[in-house]
């Protein structure tokens, strides 16, 4: 027998992975869109300025939810069960996890002011950043499944509750894990996610 239950952190955005090219700049390459990962997908905006107040605006005004970048983690998980040993056990779970991050680039133009390099170590540092809180739907996958591996109940009609009441205070703590991360770092500012 099989249940799918699939539970979302946040609105998922579209999955595409939209690559940038990088732009030319006569003092070297601004950082492009991240590539794909086997823990995370980019969907990337452009920000245009020429100067370090511009890019602030435009990263203020176009990133997602007033942020510069955004994280996106979906976690589902399918489990087997049935009777063993007088009991009904959890036989086997399989986990899914996608993250999507929303990603600046930058549109450089011809006289801009701001440094491509300072500009390269700020989203260097902000993938770092973004990459943890996709941790933290890895660490939900990881610790549900060993959880969940060790249900068993009286009745097969009552597993389904049972791994709910295991997934929702580890969800609960998954989704705190994060805002704690962006409380400690200020959103990444102390990792160096700042424009100098």
């Amino acid at each position: 027998k099989i249940k799918i239950t699939s539970i979302k952190n946040k609105k998922i955005f579209d999955t595409s992975n939209k690559a940038f090219k990088i732009t030319e700049a006569s003092t070297g390459k601004v950082a492009g869109c991240p590539k794909r990962t086997s823990t995370a997908r980019y969907k990337c905006y452009k920000v245009r300025g020429s100067t370090r107040t511009g890019l602030i605006g435009s990263l203020g005004s176009k990133g997602p939810n007033g942020y510069w970048a955004y994280t996106n983690w979906n976690v589902s998980y399918y489990y087997w069960y049935g009777p063993v040993g007088g009991l009904c056990k959890v036989t086997k779970v399989k986990m899914t996890n996608t993250c999507i991050v929303q990603f600046p680039v930058w549109a450089t133009s011809k006289g801009a002011t701001y440094s491509i390099s300072n500009w390269n170590k700020m989203v260097t540092a902000l993938k770092r950043h973004e990459d943890t809180h996709c941790g933290h739907g890895r660490w939900l996958s990881r610790e549900f499944k060993k959880q969940a591996l060790k249900v068993s109940t009286s009745s097969c009609g009552t597993i389904g509750a049972k791994l709910k009441s295991k997934w929702n205070p580890l969800y609960s703590k998954a989704k705190k894990k994060g805002l704690a991360f962006d409380k400690r770092t200020n959103h990444g500012v102390s990792e160096g996610v700042k424009l100098r």
